[in-house]
């Protein structure tokens, strides 16, 4: 039935979450199918509000502020003739090109931005929204991560995106259950200790 619901598009992922977590109260040991995460991904990325709210105000600020200031430093830079050893024109063009590059980029994550909701954190598996203590059986340590998007990633303090190669070799594990997984040719194994919903 859930794979049913999984299948249709139109349906918001947040929707899914929750049933998905209505599933898991009432039957812990159910597996959800492999391909539920990147199904969910073709559709959306998965964002807190707050990571959100600072990718609108810096579009705002690329648009409003630095692209404009740019157009007039072009502007200014070509008036002073000799485009070819102008080198106040040429920095202004290639800065232009990063601008609108930039632009491009966050316009299309901004449009496949999915608020997720903190109350549809499910702390029976390793997802989107949870902070999990995973013991490492190659180091005998136990080594905590906090699973999100790409947005607030931040390997150096263990916060690591759900679509990353890492973040998505842990995910939809229980508590005791293991996952070996290479990534650039470096060999993981990992046994969950423990989840819990993560500060958001």
């Amino acid at each position: 039935m859930y794979n049913l619901i999984d299948d249709i598009q139109e349906l918001e992922p947040n929707l899914k979450a929750q049933i998905r977590n209505k599933i898991l109260e009432k039957y812990h040991d159910f597996k959800f199918h492999v391909s539920e995460e990147s199904t969910q991904t073709q559709k959306g990325m998965y964002v807190t509000l707050k990571k959100l709210e600072e990718k609108k105000a810096r579009l705002t600020q690329l648009q409003n502020v630095e692209i404009p200031k740019n157009s007039e430093e072009i502007a200014e830079a070509k008036a002073k003739g000799d485009l070819k050893e102008n080198a106040e024109y040429k920095a202004a063009i290639e800065n232009q090109h990063i601008l609108n590059l930039e632009l491009s980029k966050l316009q299309e994550e901004l449009n496949k931005a999915v608020i997720f909701d903190p109350k549809n954190v499910s702390t029976a598996i390793t997802s989107f929204g949870t902070e999990v203590v995973l013991h490492n059986n190659i180091t005998s340590q136990d080594e905590t991560f906090t699973i999100l998007g790409p947005w607030e990633s931040d390997p150096g303090n263990n916060v690591i995106s759900y679509l990353s190669p890492f973040g998505n070799a842990i995910l939809n594990l229980r508590i005791g259950e293991n996952s070996k997984f290479t990534i650039n040719e470096n060999k993981n194994d990992y046994t969950v200790v423990s989840i819990k919903a993560a500060s958001l």
